[in-house]
């Protein structure tokens, strides 16, 4: 169950998978093979991004952010159903923000190319267990050769 209110607690989302490690762990950013996020991954991380923020919490662009994890975060979903609904529409709010970015006089950018052009996310899985949701998204791109799918964790410790 999602009927958890979370506030006061410390939350962390961990894009890539869960580790069992309850401290901080360090990240080595270098220029070797896979160290650089680009291409599909990096608007994965920009989706995740606009889905899990709040709506509204950029000033200067009102249209980002979908509030998803405030619904998780506050026990506002009851059910896998119920999580369904809400996020098709987070998808809708944070994929329409993407696409209205990557425009230049009404059409895409050609700067843009088409592994940086995200035109769905769709659940793939959904597993609940106390204090942990993870959720694996298959994100779909203009280019069919270069979708992926990424687990999504969102972990909650006191």
């Amino acid at each position: 169950m999602l009927t958890t209110d979370y506030i006061g607690r410390v939350s962390d989302i961990d894009m890539f998978g869960l580790s069992s490690n309850p401290g901080l762990e360090s990240a080595t950013l270098t220029f070797g093979n896979g160290a650089v996020v680009a291409g599909p991954y990096k608007e994965a991380q920009k989706f995740l991004r606009i889905l899990l923020s709040d709506t509204g919490s950029i000033a200067s662009q009102p249209g980002y952010g979908a509030g998803l994890f405030k619904r998780l975060n506050f026990g506002l979903i009851l059910n896998e159903s119920q999580f369904r609904v809400y996020f098709s529409s987070a998808k809708a709010k944070a994929l329409e923000f993407m696409r209205i970015a990557k425009q230049k006089d009404g059409v895409r950018d050609p700067r843009f190319l088409d592994d940086e052009a995200l035109t769905d996310v769709a659940i793939h899985s959904i597993t609940i267990s106390p204090g942990v949701f993870k959720l694996t998204l298959k994100f779909t791109f203009v280019d069919p050769d270069i979708d992926i799918i990424i687990p999504v964790g969102v972990s909650v410790g006191t």
